[in-house]
């Protein structure tokens, strides 16, 4: 650190790090989130050097065999899928068919009541570190 305070004498060091977003998301921000992951996952399994993945709601089980659950905050959606999490068993093509059928869902509302518990859990963990 001696090196690095010389270059930025203001420079602290800490040992946990709290940092705050400017603008929570709302509702709609949210949806387009869970939409985007859900789109760019598929593309990945369609061409891994066609994307950068980050958190991915698809997981790959086997060779061709893969899974489809769907996240928000990296979080999963529990019980998304009339009371599961995942969908399994699925081929390539089956996963970003479905993949993509979840992101329109998403985008229409239909996970917003998974969304807002997780948004709720976020806002109150939040609250606790303060």
């Amino acid at each position: 650190m001696s090196r690095l305070s010389a270059l930025v004498p203001n420079a602290k060091t800490v040992n946990k790090l709290y940092v705050q977003r400017g603008k929570r998301h709302g509702i709609e921000d949210a949806r387009q989130s869970v939409a985007e992951k859900l789109r760019k996952a598929a593309a990945y399994v369609r061409d891994p050097n066609s994307v950068e993945l980050g958190d991915n709601p698809i997981k790959q089980q086997d060779d061709n065999v893969y899974s489809l659950g769907v996240k928000y905050c990296n979080r999963w959606l529990q019980g998304v899928f009339d009371g599961d999490t995942y969908i399994v068993g699925l081929n390539a093509e089956e996963v970003c068919t479905l993949a993509e059928e979840a992101a329109q869902a998403a985008l229409a509302g239909e996970f917003d009541d998974y969304i807002e518990r997780i948004m709720a859990e976020n806002r109150s963990a939040a609250a606790k570190r303060r």
